[in-house]
């Protein structure tokens, strides 16, 4: 079930990468280069991926699932529905499936994982997802103050 799962979440990964190449009109994914925090947070998700056996990826993935939905969905009642990032508060509003589904794979291994690394890894990437939105907090702060 678990590489099933995970095998899908490629396939839709793949499918989400190449969407984003057409809308942004990106040809090579070496032209986005990743700021520090990114960079550090996909390593670490690497790091769990590889080192690890499998259901820890779902806690490392699983604040991210979480989080994107709760930007969404915070962001839709106060922007306009001709904004041009609207888009992306449809595609990641609403409930948060994605993140479920997650989470009911993780309990479905529950007996197989040390709930305390568990922890450890989810709480890590929290600090890895806090640390990619103050960077982009400052980054506006910053453009905001030179104009």
């Amino acid at each position: 079930a678990c590489k099933e799962f995970l095998n899908k979440k490629v396939e839709s990964y793949d499918n989400y990468n190449e969407y984003y190449h057409q809308t942004w009109h990106i040809r090579e994914a070496y032209g986005v280069i990743p700021g520090k925090e990114i960079d550090g947070y996909a390593s670490y998700e690497a790091y769990v991926a590889g080192n690890l056996i499998s259901p820890y990826l779902f806690c490392v993935m699983l604040p991210c699932e979480y989080l994107w939905n709760w930007v969404a969905n915070q962001l839709a009642p106060v922007t306009p529905k001709e904004s041009l990032y609207y888009f992306w508060i449809e595609g990641n509003g609403g409930t948060p499936d994605g993140a479920y589904q997650m989470a009911n794979m993780l309990e479905q291994y529950r007996s197989s994982v040390d709930e305390s690394q568990a922890n450890d890894i989810f709480r890590t990437a929290m600090e890895y997802e806090l640390e990619v939105f103050k960077s982009a907090t400052i980054l506006n702060n910053t453009l905001c103050r030179k104009q």
